[in-house]
């Protein structure tokens, strides 16, 4: 039998149309892990549908685990703004703000944004000692970092979808009612960008145990590190031997339409392992008409041009009407 001390204790935050990314998450975690990791999931939950946490539950066919499904009451964060930066996210994304309230006897909690894919054992993340620290996390690996860290009065910027949180911490500093206070400062003093990101990255003031880019390598890493306090090498090992991959942005993999490259078909291998067949073909089929023929409109160097594909070949015209 499992003892409690043994079970990771991992959290996500859900709605029904995040139901496929949430099962490829949790399916990837299974599929990956040691034979003795022992996972207990605990999902906030917004409206996910009986047929979609059957689909779950059969999951449990690659491995045994524990799973709670936990209902949110949205009315706690009617003050929590979505910024017009932030339009592919959801309300769901405050939700781990009340993590120690639902959850005071944990230690510690893995709390997991559904756009991941899981490639290895988490056990090594879990295992980090988190000492005196908020919680241990990824720096923001997009070239706007230094600009977000600047902005709040803080030395490092961290990327919010993966983090291992100091529950205890948490719990004894009433870290919840301090992150919802923060969220109303930030937004009254119009500082509020990168929603509940920007808040924990303000009230943490980098007490923050900073880990390896390989637990959360993410999709808008930039190619010019000279910003970041990974090097090159630091980033290209995780490019090459990731753990958790992050499709952050507002581009995934399993809508209409996803024109970036960034670990794709490790994900569409998932999907099939999971039998979405249907998403992947009108995925597919919109990649083959995209290939025949598309057009897009583009600035480049403060002109608007006209981007037109045809049977794969690309041109390019320049275009003053374009507007119209």
């Amino acid at each position: 039998m499992i003892q409690e001390n043994e079970k990771m204790h991992i959290f996500f935050a859900s709605d029904n149309n995040f139901a496929l990314p949430l099962t490829i998450s949790i399916s990837s975690i299974l599929q990956n892990s040691n034979n003795d990791d022992y996972h207990f999931f605990h999902v906030l939950d917004k409206n996910i549908s009986s047929k979609n946490k059957s689909r779950i539950n059969k999951l449990k066919k690659i491995k045994d685990f524990d799973i709670e499904y936990i209902k949110v009451d949205d009315s706690l964060f009617l003050d929590c703004p979505l910024t017009k930066e932030c339009k592919h996210i959801s309300l769901q994304t405050y939700y781990r703000y009340i993590i120690p309230k639902l959850k005071p006897e944990l230690k510690k909690v893995l709390y997991l944004d559904c756009d991941i894919l899981v490639v290895g054992s988490l056990r090594e993340l879990w295992e980090q000692d988190l000492e005196d620290f908020y919680c241990a996390a990824v720096e923001e690996m997009y070239e706007g970092t230094t600009r977000d860290a600047t902005r709040l009065g803080i030395q490092s910027y961290f990327n919010a979808g993966i983090l291992l949180i100091n529950n205890k911490k948490w719990v004894s500093e009433n870290i919840s009612d301090k992150l919802f206070q923060a969220t109303k400062e930030l937004y009254d003093c119009n500082n509020l960008i990168w929603q509940d990101q920007d808040v924990l990255n303000y009230v943490f003031k980098n007490n923050i145990k900073w880990v390896s880019p390989r637990f959360n390598y993410q999709q808008n890493c930039h190619p010019n590190y000279t910003y970041t306090q990974y090097t090159a090498e630091i980033i290209n090992n995780a490019n090459l031997n990731p753990i958790v991959i992050h499709y952050n942005t507002g581009t995934k993999p399993w809508n209409k339409g996803y024109k970036c490259n960034f670990k794709k078909k490790e994900y569409y291998s998932e999907m099939r392992k999971n039998k979405y067949y249907f998403t992947l073909f009108v995925l597919f089929l919109k990649q083959f008409m995209r290939f025949f023929f598309s057009i897009r409109k583009e600035n480049s160097s403060n002109e608007l041009r006209k981007k037109i594909t045809i049977l794969g070949f690309r041109y390019e015209i320049s275009c003053k009407n374009c507007q119209n």
